[in-house]
């Protein structure tokens, strides 16, 4: 697994029993996911081309997951689908075959993002014409999520509307069990800690206590750009005993003080044994309990988390 240096956003590639997903895609000026990575990635490795008619020219994506329609999720969008087509699209979403309780209201998606034509981009090429999109292909990963229309009547503000519809990634690499829970808030947080929770797994879907399945988390990527607004200690506590790393996509802002960072996830208490490898050198950083995209590219094998500073030496460090 990698979780690419975009900043602030969030783009990261798993491959999990020879299957290829994408999470979140995301680029930035000196760094495009899908032609710094992903396209030499498949042209070294041989991938195969896709078998849907009209995209038999793109390569083959087992899965694309889009945590929630925010830009800063999915900026790199365009240059996906023109070089791959991935068989599903795992996202909040309305469509025709839906059921009207889990469906997105996209009308307060675009209230919050207009003029965003990467989010309008994704909803016309690979959100419309697909059957529904809220479901895994694999058992070794999990997906949690609560029904859109929970979250705009009951839960929080439509402010928070679209940041609280994204949906928590949870996948077992080997021993280690990594966490993204996107940007979801403090309100959205506090209602799953406490209610149970659909779990998204293939053909089926069941309801899990939220507490119990990140009690094991070693890696968590931080909630919502590590922001003060969604910084939740309950979350923590509920992983203290397992968690080794702290994963940050640090979002730069002036604003008040809900839009600081958090710096508990500084605190010793979490986090703390875990070695990881700087792959430029070689060198081993012992008991390091935080790392942010915001410097590095994060490597997760089944027995190694590297860090790697350079994008000429990304492909080298995954292969």
């Amino acid at each position: 697994m990698i979780i690419f240096n975009v900043w602030w956003a969030m783009a990261s590639y798993c491959e999990i029993q020879w299957k290829k997903i994408i999470i979140d895609i995301w680029t930035k000026t000196e760094f495009s996911p899908v032609l710094d990575f992903l396209l030499p990635y498949a042209e070294n490795q041989n991938w195969e081309f896709s078998t849907q008619s009209w995209h038999e020219n793109k390569y083959h994506i087992d899965q694309l997951i889009v945590s929630h329609p925010h830009r800063d999720h999915l900026s790199d969008i365009k240059k996906l689908f023109d070089n791959f087509y991935p068989q599903y699209v795992t996202t909040p979403n309305d469509n025709d075959w839906m059921w009207d309780d889990e469906s997105i209201n996209w009308d307060l998606v675009f209230w919050e993002n207009i003029p965003d034509s990467a989010v309008q981009f994704f909803k016309d090429n690979l959100v419309k014409w697909r059957t529904p999109p809220l479901k895994s292909i694999l058992k070794w990963m999990e997906l949690y999520y609560i029904q859109p229309s929970k979250i705009e009547s009951e839960i929080t503000p439509t402010t928070d509307y679209i940041n609280n519809t994204s949906l928590v990634w949870i996948v077992n690499i080997n021993w280690l069990k990594v966490m993204l829970p996107w940007d979801i808030m403090n309100s959205w947080t506090e209602w799953m800690l406490n209610n149970r929770v659909v779990n998204i797994i293939p053909e089926s879907k069941t309801e899990t206590v939220f507490k119990n399945a990140i009690s094991k988390v070693n890696i968590l990527v931080t909630p919502h750009h590590w922001l003060e607004s969604a910084f939740n200690v309950d979350i923590l506590n509920a992983m203290k005993d397992e968690l080794k790393l702290i994963i940050i996509p640090e979002k730069p802002t002036t604003e008040d003080d809900k839009r600081q960072v958090h710096q508990s996830y500084y605190n010793t208490d979490y986090g703390t044994w875990l070695d990881i490898l700087f792959y430029e050198d070689n060198s081993i950083s012992k008991w390091q309990s935080t790392v942010k995209t915001s410097t590095w590219h994060i490597i997760i094998t089944w027995n190694q988390v590297i860090k790697v500073k350079e994008k000429d030496n990304l492909l080298k460090a995954f292969s």
